[in-house]
């Protein structure tokens, strides 16, 4: 099982259909990752953001993660149109872990502690805290999209004759 080299995952999957054992490790890995998801603590402040703007993250994200998988979909039938499910499970894993790995990196670039900042700087901070809500909900839009267009890409590259990539 490979959980961050995307090419190892490609020639594996290239290399013929994964072993039972394979796909279950890789199906809990996914499943694991949907759950961390899930359960990921929220600020109050992020929260109360989300509560104004939920239904509209919820449908950006919604439309971003059917999109992706559609299209993934599509390609791969436009290649052998074989193990859809494998193969989008397989390269989802390391593919998320490399998307959280960016937004784990934007965070702490970003992050800063605000008792170090002047009073002032403070209380701009605190005035604009509705612009960082838009700027993670970008952030994480961003990230997600770039999940589903290397999953595509990727996708297509197993699906493809092995001359045609």
């Amino acid at each position: 099982m490979h959980i961050w080299q995307v090419r190892k995952v490609v020639r594996s999957l290239r290399a013929g259909p994964l072993s039972e054992a394979e796909q279950v490790k890789y199906f809990a890995a996914y499943f694991l990752l949907f759950a961390l998801g899930l359960s990921l603590p929220i600020d109050s402040d992020a929260r109360a953001w989300a509560g104004r703007y939920g239904f509209f993250t919820w449908l950006a994200y919604t439309t971003v993660a059917v999109a992706g998988a559609v299209s993934a979909y599509w390609l791969n039938r436009r290649g052998d149109g074989k193990a859809f499910v494998q193969r989008f499970i397989a390269l989802f894993v390391p593919l998320t872990l490399q998307s959280l790995a960016l937004v784990a990196f934007a965070v702490a670039v970003v992050s800063v502690n605000p008792d170090r900042l002047p009073q002032s700087a403070q209380a701009a901070l605190y005035n604009a805290s509705w612009l960082w809500g838009w700027f993670w909900f970008g952030l994480q839009l961003l990230a997600e999209c770039l999940l589903f267009v290397r999953l595509a890409v990727n996708i297509r590259r197993v699906s493809s004759p092995p001359n045609a990539s």
